[in-house]
């Protein structure tokens, strides 16, 4: 689902990807992504709209580009589900990720968070084996 390159920050419970990613998890071209946004920084909590925060929706890199967070991205599909101008399949579509993004995102912060230890594990047992090759 992640690329790798296209991991921004991890902040807590929150990943944050870069654009591209975003627009690969969402099937969707810049035009869709920056409607949605532009109709969500609009959008105010009375209109049953949650409206994007930074930090928590997405954050600002150091060249000034958005990176979205797992709440952002269900929020810009949830945007989208209910006011583009799209087909029934591509509707279909985010929905379903506006529903199952957050766990998603969970497992890759698991797999973000476990990596040192599986490196570590992979290294001690390449050592080991090496050992047992030079017994040989």
């Amino acid at each position: 689902m992640i690329d790798g390159d296209g991991i921004v920050d991890s902040v807590g419970h929150l990943l944050f990807v870069d654009r591209k990613t975003s627009i690969n998890i969402l099937q969707t071209n810049g035009l869709g992504i920056n409607n949605s946004i532009k109709r969500l920084a609009k959008a105010d909590s009375l209109d049953g709209q949650e409206s994007l925060e930074i930090d928590e929706h997405f954050m600002v890199t150091e060249d000034g580009s958005h990176a979205w967070s797992q709440k952002g991205i269900a929020s810009i599909a949830l945007d989208m589900k209910q006011y583009s101008k799209i087909t029934k399949a591509r509707r279909a579509w985010v929905a379903a990720v506006g529903e199952v993004i957050e766990d998603c995102f969970k497992k890759e912060v698991k797999r973000l968070e476990s990596a040192p230890t599986r490196i570590t594990n992979a290294i001690s047992k390449a050592k080991r084996e090496l050992q047992i090759i030079r017994v040989r």
